[in-house]
């Protein structure tokens, strides 16, 4: 008469997982806001280009950084090559 449902244990989907940690990191945001507000007055010279920059470089940066290690790696095997 009565049908029991079996319990089934599913992870949170994704969408779910990157919705929880974005407002936990919002959450940190705030608390960090609140606690820390005098240190965050010394950080009042930043302007939003800076973070710009910053954050266009950065790719910039790791991808010369990646092709010098791949080059570097490069010739260190095709040396090691030739010695034999």
């Amino acid at each position: 008469m009565f049908s029991t449902r079996t319990e089934v244990k599913r992870e949170p989907c994704r969408r779910c997982q990157i919705l929880r940690v974005y407002l936990a990191m919002i959450l940190g945001v705030v608390v960090f806001g609140v606690l820390a507000h005098d240190l965050l007055d010394k950080l009042a010279g930043l302007t939003p280009a800076m973070f710009g920059w910053a954050f266009a470089g950065l790719p910039v940066f790791l991808f010369g950084f990646k092709f010098w290690s791949h080059k570097k790696r490069q010739r260190l095997k095709s040396h090691h090559t030739k010695k034999r």
